[in-house]
């Protein structure tokens, strides 16, 4: 039986104790903490979306993560947050097996963000050794930083077929 309800987005979402206290670390700290919200057995959740709570709720409730390339960015901070380790474990997994050439520079950001080192050396090389595809896409003029460019230029792995590519991709950014 449903014995705590979890607000999302005004929505609420009448959930198990049992399972939430097993599976997150930030729920586990509620329950234990003594806070209004354990007593009363609610809880409002500012810091996402209804769409991604019910993303992880069904992945807690059911062991299908549901995890896309759309909602990954959205879901595996949200896991970090709720310390939900096993589920932000399967999103560094799905990152890693999803990062190519078209998205490695938003990757790259995005895992530096969340202080995933796994996927951002993943993301590095990929931008490293798929230069050439990689100055193609608008992620590249739009997010990249002189630093980390500069730090791709100099790397001794960098994959380029000529140095022209590496002066022109200079002077297209």
């Amino acid at each position: 039986f449903s014995d705590f309800d979890v607000i999302v987005d005004g929505f609420t979402y009448r959930c198990h104790k049992h399972l939430l206290n097993a599976t997150s670390g930030y729920f586990q700290s509620v329950f234990r903490s003594g806070m209004k919200e354990s007593i009363e057995n609610r809880l409002e959740l500012k810091l996402m979306s209804r769409d991604i709570f019910e993303v992880i709720g069904r992945a807690l409730y059911t062991g299908v993560s549901g995890l896309t390339k759309d909602n990954i960015q959205d879901i595996w901070p949200a896991t970090q947050l709720l310390q939900i380790k096993h589920l932000s474990d399967e999103c560094e997994h799905f990152a890693l097996q999803h990062v190519d050439n078209g998205n490695c520079v938003e990757m790259y950001y995005f895992a530096k963000s969340i202080f995933s080192p796994n996927v951002a050396n993943r993301a590095n090389n990929f931008m490293i050794f798929g230069f050439e595809a990689m100055i193609k896409t608008e992620a590249f003029l739009q997010l990249m930083t002189p630093d980390v460019f500069a730090d791709l230029l100099e790397n001794r792995h960098l994959n380029v077929s000529s140095e022209d590519v590496a002066v022109n991709s200079i002077l297209k950014w």
